[in-house]
């Protein structure tokens, strides 16, 4: 822009922003075609895609499959020309058969990567034949308390229960033993072994056990075909599973640790951002496959960055915001009547593929809080559009707002109405 350009192409340009930021840079885009400007989007994002373009275009293994003016498709459209057939990527979620609580997490506490993401009292649960999503914007806490659960981060309070099964601060290696895969955020550091074939990564957290072991060796003769069945059930491509991962795409490196993942069965599958970094019909895949892993009975606990994916998969939704818990519902419940001003926010920036819509965004104003030091009192205060003086004084507790559906929130905004609330629950 300093150079005076007129046309500005921006490649996949919200793959690692906050909704917040993507919808500032949405702003900045319409300002810049209103001067003249001519923006090249490149997306696959399809709501994005849909709201920030007049025009798009659609190519498929380097081929030209067509253009198109938005006001005559629509992301279902648009997903048809990418994978050349039908696309569903608002899976049909069937009610939940909710069985026993598989994850037990009580006052957990945790170090951070930076002050504001540390873990501080969180407790929650995850119970069988369901999925439970955390949503947040991505550095307030979600990764350092999916690695405390998983054995990747030391646990400094509180504890951690699995099956029953108390697993705080197990290695990996036990954590797995006692009931729990785990799909990292990062498939490249924590998922893969790049260098190693398909075959190998997909028997990789299995190759000690029967029947799969031989000795110190692999057992070649149980390798081959297992490898072979989760290729084709799985859809992994190519079906050679001899070639190294390092050779395959994004969407289909995913798929190997999904089907090496699911493949384990235990009690609960931690899914962290299964389908950030590829391509929509891989999505499609890793969303079914989340919902049939739900329907075989396992817990299942999500975290994406995409709260599309968290709305559209999720039977309950935790909120997450500076390292603790701001509110808990059901996924119908939060989405209807959001209550804390943060998950208003959140919901909000989700992108509406509607040429029509005039939903008006809240933007968060205020500063956004240091990475070295936490604002007293509730951590939202500073930004937060009805503060008031107790805001700033004195942490909300997470407390139930709703008996019938047990909508929690940590907002002095409902003190009133939660008071009332424990009075009948104490009778």
């Amino acid at each position: 822009l300093t150079r005076g350009a007129d046309v500005i192409i921006l490649d996949e340009p919200t793959a690692v922003l906050t909704p917040q930021e993507t919808r500032r840079l949405f702003e900045i885009l319409e300002n810049l075609r209103k001067d003249g400007k001519s923006i090249v989007f490149i997306s696959h994002k399809l709501n994005e895609v849909m709201e920030i373009s007049d025009r798009i275009t659609v190519m498929r293994q380097g081929c030209f499959i067509g253009t198109v003016d938005k006001q005559d498709t629509s992301p279902s459209d648009l997903a048809r020309m990418m994978i050349g057939r039908e696309v569903f990527l608002d899976i049909k979620k069937e009610k939940a058969d909710i069985g026993d609580v598989v994850l037990e997490v009580k006052d957990l506490w945790t170090s951070g990567e930076k002050e504001i993401s540390k873990i501080r009292g969180v407790s929650m649960e995850v119970r069988a034949g369901e999925i439970v999503g955390i949503a947040g914007i991505d550095g307030n806490g979600q990764s350092e308390f999916i690695e405390a659960i998983t054995g990747l981060r030391k646990v400094e309070k509180g504890c951690v229960i699995l099956g029953g099964t108390e697993i705080t601060n197990f290695s990996p290696k036990k954590s797995r033993e006692a009931g729990l895969a785990h799909i990292p955020e990062d498939r490249n550091t924590r998922g893969l072994n790049r260098t190693m074939t398909i075959r190998e990564n997909l028997v990789a957290v299995q190759d000690d056990k029967s029947p799969f072991a031989k000795g110190i060796m692999v057992n070649d003769s149980a390798s081959y075909p297992f490898a072979k069945e989760m290729a084709e059930k799985f859809d992994i491509r190519p079906r050679d599973t001899e070639i190294p991962t390092s050779s395959l795409s994004g969407g289909n490196a995913q798929k190997v640790v999904v089907a090496r993942e699911v493949s384990i069965g235990g009690k609960l599958l931690v899914a962290s951002q299964p389908t950030r970094g590829v391509d929509i019909g891989a999505i499609e895949s890793i969303r079914t496959i989340l919902q049939d892993v739900k329907k075989k009975g396992l817990g299942v606990l999500l975290v994406s960055a995409d709260l599309e994916e968290i709305m559209s998969l999720s039977d309950r939704i935790v909120v997450m915001y500076l390292g603790k818990i701001v509110e808990v519902a059901d996924s119908r419940a939060l989405y209807d009547e959001p209550l804390h001003p943060y998950t208003k926010a959140l919901l909000s920036a989700i992108p509406v593929p509607d040429i029509h819509n005039t939903k008006k965004r809240q933007v968060l104003e205020g500063e956004v809080p240091s990475p070295i030091h936490k604002p007293s009192g509730c951590a939202f205060h500073n930004r937060c559009p009805h503060c008031m003086e107790i805001c700033k004084q004195q942490d909300p507790a997470l407390a139930v707002q709703n008996m019938e559906n047990g909508h929690m929130v940590a907002c002095h905004l409902y003190a009133e109405q939660q008071k009332k609330v424990q009075e009948a629950q104490t009778g």
